[in-house]
């Protein structure tokens, strides 16, 4: 390949069996999403839309398909994730431990204060 591969080529490299199955029922629902909306983008765009734009589009419509990114991490496509999506995925807050620890203490506070009352 000339080029690098999209996020659902990655996805059904990694989630078909060599019979071209799926492994599972949500792989198998995620793949039938993106046949249809990638056949609706195609039956709407035009011939001036070039290959490096319809290449971000389907990365963009696998992020949507999937919910996007959880945990830093975006569904079915394991560490290729940071590669295609890093403006998306870098973009989430990272709390430090210390501000994390500092919000649990105030969580366990308003809990304790809830059961108390």
């Amino acid at each position: 390949m000339s080029r690098e591969p999209n996020s659902w080529e990655i996805f059904k490299k990694l989630h078909q069996k060599k019979d071209d199955s799926f492994v599972d029922a949500k792989s198998k629902s995620i793949n039938d999403k993106m046949e249809v909306v990638i056949a609706t983008a195609l039956s709407g765009s035009t011939d001036d839309d070039s290959s490096e734009d319809q290449e971000l589009n389907i990365n963009r419509m696998y992020f949507d398909i999937v919910g996007g990114a959880k945990k830093r991490c975006v569904y079915g496509l394991g560490s290729q994730a940071s590669t295609l999506y890093k403006d998306m995925t870098c973009n989430l807050r990272v709390v430090s431990d210390h501000v994390a620890e500092e919000r649990i203490k105030i969580l366990e506070k308003v809990v304790s204060y809830m059961r108390e009352n």
